[in-house]
Order: C-alpha cells, then sequence, then structure tokens
C-alpha cells in the first residue's frame, strides 16, 4: 500500500544505490533532536501524510512512541531502497494502492513496476500516505474486489 520499489528514484531519475550507505549522520540528526522538537516536526509533517485530522493524533503518536535511532535507519534504508530490478521475483498476483496526488507522476510510477507482471496499480480518489483512513470505503473495496 502506497508503496514504491524506489522512493529515491521517483524524484531521482540517476538515483543509484549507495553499497554502503552513512546512517549515522541521518540517525544522529533523529535522536539528538529535543523532544519538543521532535514533537513539533511530527506534528507539522502528518498533514502531508493524512487528510483526516481525527487521526493525526493517534498516526503521530507512533513516531513518538517510537525508538528514534530505528526510525532514523529505516529512513535512511527507505531513500537508498531500489528494488525495480527484483520485482520479476514476484509470481503472485499483486495490488498496490497508491494516494491520489501521485496520479501527477503515474508515467514514473508505472515504469517503476514494469518488472511485476499483472500489476494492478490504483490511485486512490482522495487521500494520502494513510489511504486506509482517507478514502476507507474506497480502500475496503480495492481490497475485497482483489481478493475475490
Amino acid at each position: 500500500m502506497d508503496a514504491l520499489p524506489s522512493l529515491s528514484a521517483l524524484y531521482n531519475p540517476n538515483f543509484e544505490v549507495q553499497e554502503k550507505p552513512d546512517c549515522q549522520s541521518m540517525i544522529d540528526r533523529m535522536v539528538d533532536q529535543p523532544e519538543r522538537q521532535f514533537s513539533a516536526m511530527q506534528k507539522a509533517s502528518i498533514g502531508s501524510m493524512c487528510s483526516t485530522k481525527e487521526r493525526h493524533e493517534k498516526i503521530v503518536s507512533w513516531a513518538i512512541d517510537s525508538d528514534r535511532k530505528t526510525l532514523g535507519k529505516i529512513y535512511c534504508d527507505l531513500t537508498n531502497l531500489d528494488l525495480r530490478n527484483q520485482l520479476d521475483q514476484i509470481t503472485c498476483p499483486s495490488l498496490v494502492l497508491l494516494e491520489s496526488p501521485f496520479i501527477s507522476m503515474e508515467a514514473a510510477i508505472n515504469s517503476q513496476y514494469e518488472k511485476l507482471e499483472g500489476v494492478q496499480l490504483n490511485f486512490a480518489p482522495k487521500g494520502l500516505h494513510f489511504i486506509m483512513y482517507d478514502a476507507p470505503e474506497w480502500y475496503a473495496a480495492q481490497l475485497a474486489t482483489f481478493i475475490k
């Protein structure tokens, strides 16, 4: 759900994976940030992840309650990930649900999935990363139809 084989390549067509990325500075920034600043940053960024304001507090709490060292490492790993050339190893039917703003990058997203045979890419009619909160009926219908 709302996943890309290479997020960095979506924004940088010349993206190349670093064999041994230095994640320490990213981890240190995350760990060393004062609690109030970290919390404020999470609250400021939630609007770009979920348009359903009633869910913001809960989603922000997940980040605040998480281990920051792990968050920093995960973010570093995510920005250095490129699975496009491995998608041909997936042999099961695949459904990818994407946030509505990504429709503007549909061609680039389609190209990222070109090696995944039979993939079904569906863009939410509204909402952001947390599609299940922003378009719950659409989300449930997509899953139910795909599973059938």
